[in-house]
């Protein structure tokens, strides 16, 4: 076979069928989940207050307000694509924006100004994830290098020089890359005032825990509990409902029940038809009546599961299943983050969803879309005739009747 296009030598047939099935479904789903289009792929995303903040493949974080679907910011210096981002809340000050990327260095930006305020070199080969420990000062960094960097916060602020972070201490105990992090608020799963428990997962699949004590400078760091049940990469993390819920590219979701049941029981899968790659579990304000868990998956679907079933029996070490009550389609390209929006407008506060995808799009959608999604118009649905007003059928038909004069 011959071709004049450059982008399809090598191609399989089946690739180029799929990449052809993905042109045809983005142009059905032009105005599902009222997308805002991006330049790159988007491969992290954090939700406050009524802005998006977005990791992006093209080398940038982006800040986006989520109403109006403008970018307000754009964070350019990364040599390479944007994996992860955190955000330091600053009473008093102005926010910081901590970006990964797989230029192997950790940046800190002034969140308001754009201004980047450090680079430092955080890791020997990609940054993969970022997270904050805001009340010990402690941001971590989980890398390629199969390494997680412990980074000092104390003396950080947005307007101090380029000195770049100091660390405190690195945890070598992983023995792949480490892919997602996760945090224990305080007073939740054993965090408390003064130290804090943490998750890492790596492309193998295994989950460690991490109990995090500080004394001023004095930082320690013990490795708590060891979680299996995958077989391949964990790139998602989160936790709530008491536990822990962990989303692999073995086309399984798990929950681990925390304190955990002794014996430890295996976790209760639900399984995907392809690889999981995002979490959100909706709080209970969203979603009165059962508890519902989101995933995102590389199919391109975001699947939503009444979790009842097994946040009622896992801790008993019974047998526990979810259920799908909803598949929300629009998506050309693998759901690669999910989180909460609360919207306000006028008519006051909504509780909503935004998925990111490395289709380039942000998708907003309400409760009622993600209980009832919209369909994808299919090939013989027809757009509707537009309805003419009289002003516009009487000047039809003077055309009309001057053409038959």
């Amino acid at each position: 076979m011959q071709t004049d296009d450059a982008s399809n030598l090598f191609q399989t047939d089946a690739a180029l069928a799929k990449s052809d099935a993905r042109r045809v479904k983005a142009e059905r789903a032009s105005k599902i989940g009222d997308p805002i289009s991006l330049p790159s792929k988007v491969l992290a995303l954090q939700v406050r207050a009524q802005d998006a903040w977005i990791a992006e493949s093209g080398w940038v974080a982006r800040r986006v307000n989520l109403t109006t679907g403008k970018a307000k910011k754009v964070f350019k210096g990364h040599q390479g694509p944007c994996t992860s981002l955190a955000i330091l809340d600053c009473s008093g000050g102005d926010d910081i924006l901590f970006t990964g990327s797989w230029d192997k260095t950790v940046r800190a930006w002034n969140a308001e100004t754009g201004e980047c305020i450090s680079s430092t070199p955080a890791h020997t080969d990609f940054v993969k994830s970022l997270l904050l420990i805001p009340w010990l000062n402690i941001l971590l960094s989980g890398g390629s290098d199969r390494q997680i960097n412990l980074w000092d916060l104390k003396a950080f602020t947005a307007s101090c020089d380029d000195r770049g972070l100091r660390k405190l201490k690195t945890l070598k105990e992983h023995t792949r890359p480490v892919e997602a992090l996760a945090l224990a608020e305080p007073g939740h799963l054993g965090s408390s005032a003064n130290e804090a428990i943490f998750y890492s997962a790596d492309s193998m699949g295994v989950i460690r825990s991490w109990l995090v004590k500080r004394d001023e400078d004095d930082v320690a760091v013990t490795m708590k509990d060891l979680f299996e049940g995958h077989h391949t990469s964990v790139p998602d993390l989160l936790i709530g409902e008491g536990g822990l819920w962990s989303a692999s590219v073995d086309n399984q979701v798990l929950f681990h029940p925390i304190p955990r049941t002794q014996p430890p029981q295996s976790p209760t899968p639900i399984v995907h038809p392809d690889y999981v790659k995002s979490l959100c579990l909706l709080p209970s304000a969203f979603h009165p009546t059962a508890p519902l868990l989101l995933t995102g998956s590389v199919d391109e679907d975001i699947r939503v599961y009444d979790v009842s079933d097994i946040l009622e029996n896992a801790s008993r070490g019974d047998d526990a299943s979810a259920k799908e009550i909803a598949n929300v389609k629009g998506h050309f390209g693998e759901v690669s983050s999910l989180k909460c929006w609360i919207k306000e407008g006028e008519g006051g506060k909504e509780p909503w969803v935004v998925s990111a995808s490395l289709d380039g799009t942000l998708r907003r959608w309400s409760m009622k879309d993600i209980l009832n999604p919209p369909a994808i118009p299919s090939d013989d649905e027809k757009p509707e005739t537009p309805i003419m007003t009289e002003d516009e059928e009487r000047e039809l038909a003077e055309l009309l009747a001057s053409d038959d004069e």
